[in-house]
């Protein structure tokens, strides 16, 4: 006799709790899907454009300001156009971006190149700008103001002398005349030692320039003749020596020469190196003492005072 026996069906369900039902028991079941979030689509950005470029332009600094679209580091470029010394500086990350550039030559053209560097990947295209500067020129002015006769080698009277005051660079031969920047003599002037004369006050020219000034340094030389009456004793007039004329030291018996010099570097950003502007750093505006000491051929002794300043300006400024 055929038997049919039934077993109870077995249900087996896996959801997300891990819970199963088993042999026909009964209980709720709750199925839970989980879904990962997909990132959103990162936003369409324009090109980084470099813009509202601004200079303040000195005759050794260039100063600049621009902006950018997006917040990068700013790479800039620059190329002395005559000699080709470059250099290159970067600014921080942002929009605004502010750099100082110094040391640069006066009266050069300069090529300029700013390129944007990103953070981060950025997809976009980033722009790059390039524009030309002229540095300002350089002028010298040196104001001679007093004459100290320490000596004025003439025993029995004041001296009479002709002083040269002779402006130049640091390797001009002012042995030879043609050689300075500027030059400038007294008329024939009497001064007792331990006396002085102050040029301006006397009516006599004082002030020796120069403009467009390239050398890195500076020479200012004097020379006093003393003429000790000869031209007046055998009734001719007081010959004055050419004007930018300097002899050294020496004795003829009537006739006595004593000279010197001084030297002042004038090139760079930091001839005022505490000033708080560019302008005024590279600027120079200082007073100065030559004192001219006797020598083994003259007893001529004397100090010269006044002030050498150091200005840029643009051509026919």
């Amino acid at each position: 006799m055929l038997r049919i026996i039934m077993l109870p069906a077995i249900v087996c369900l896996v959801g997300a709790s891990g819970w199963t039902q088993e042999y026909g028991r009964s209980s709720t079941y709750k199925i839970r899907r989980i879904i990962g979030q997909v990132p959103p689509r990162p936003p369409i950005l324009g090109p980084s454009k470099i813009e509202d470029v601004q200079t303040m332009v000195g005759g050794t600094f260039i100063e600049l300001q621009f902006k950018t679209t997006h917040a990068v580091r700013g790479l800039v470029l620059w190329t002395n156009r005559s000699t080709g010394v470059a250099g290159s500086r970067m600014t921080a990350n942002g929009k605004k971006h502010k750099l100082l550039v110094e040391n640069l030559s006066p009266d050069s053209d300069y090529r300029f190149q700013i390129y944007q560097l990103p953070i981060d990947p950025l997809p976009v295209d980033l722009h790059t700008h390039e524009f030309q500067r002229t540095t300002l020129q350089k002028n010298v002015t040196c104001f001679v103001e007093n004459i100290y006769m320490l000596d004025d080698s003439d025993e029995l009277s004041a001296g009479e002398f002709f002083f040269n005051f002779i402006l130049g660079s640091k390797d001009a031969n002012f042995n030879e005349s043609g050689n300075a920047w500027d030059a400038f003599g007294t008329p024939l002037v009497s001064i007792h030692s331990g006396t002085n004369l102050a040029l301006m006050p006397a009516g006599i020219t004082n002030v020796l320039s120069a403009d467009n000034v390239h050398s890195p340094d500076l020479k200012f030389a004097v020379s006093a003749f003393e003429d000790d009456g000869l031209d007046g004793f055998l009734g001719l007039p007081p010959r004055a020596p050419k004007p930018d004329l300097y002899v050294g030291s020496y004795d003829h018996g009537v006739t006595e020469t004593n000279s010197g010099f001084l030297l002042t570097n004038i090139s760079g950003s930091a001839l005022t190196p505490n000033a708080n502007t560019p302008q005024k750093r590279e600027s120079l505006n200082k007073s100065f003492d030559l004192y001219v000491p006797p020598s083994s051929e003259s007893d001529l002794s004397y100090a010269i005072s006044g002030w050498i300043v150091v200005s840029y300006a643009a051509p026919n400024q």
